[in-house]
């Protein structure tokens, strides 16, 4: 799995607006991590709550967070948003002190989905020069008060979010890190 540091930012507000929502059929299924050999590797398991809404639960070796997940689309690229009532958090790592959204773009190949997000450095830096879009998050582990993680907030509402992101998609030199998941042998579509 990916580093902390090398996570999605969490971000106020979701990427997705109500009337903006996509049927994502091709999610659904149980992924495992391709670049995790242990024998409990890390598992995303999708399920549809509805016509478009997912039920989406991640589990890791340091913990598990389930929650509810659209689909969305800006200029034809998909990305799936991802929010959880924190007491869905309880154990994650690292544990976010208000209610957020994750969101990565994604694609499915065959039976491999490649979840790709801008890594928080990135974020930081190209949004250094717009004050308060971005902030840090430093937050005690709640079981180890020794640790402390830092994350970025990401702070817009959602109009502006996506059109940050739809920045994101044409600007050169961006860093997007993969998260590359094959579906579980048992399932089929």
């Amino acid at each position: 799995m990916l580093a902390a540091r090398d996570t999605p930012p969490v971000s106020l507000h979701p990427l997705y607006l109500p009337d903006g929502v996509i049927a994502a059929d091709a999610l659904v299924g149980t992924w495992v991590d391709v670049n995790d050999s242990s024998d409990s590797p890390d598992v995303l398991q999708v399920t549809r709550d509805g016509a478009h809404r997912l039920t989406i639960s991640f589990s890791t070796d340091d913990g598990s967070v389930t929650g509810w997940g659209y689909a969305t689309a800006i200029d034809g690229v998909t990305f799936v948003d991802m929010g959880a009532p924190m007491e869905a958090w309880q154990g994650a790592r690292p544990f976010p002190t208000l209610p957020v959204h994750l969101f990565a773009r994604y694609r499915i190949v065959a039976d491999t989905l490649f979840l790709d997000f801008v890594t928080e450095d990135d974020w930081v830096a190209r949004l250094s020069d717009r004050p308060g879009l971005a902030v840090r998050q430093d937050t005690t582990d709640p079981e180890h008060s020794s640790l402390t993680y830092s994350a970025v907030l990401l702070t817009p509402p959602t109009p502006q979010l996506r059109a940050l992101v739809h920045e994101l998609l044409h600007a050169d030199g961006v860093e997007w890190k993969t998260l590359t998941l094959a579906r579980r042998e048992t399932e089929t579509r």
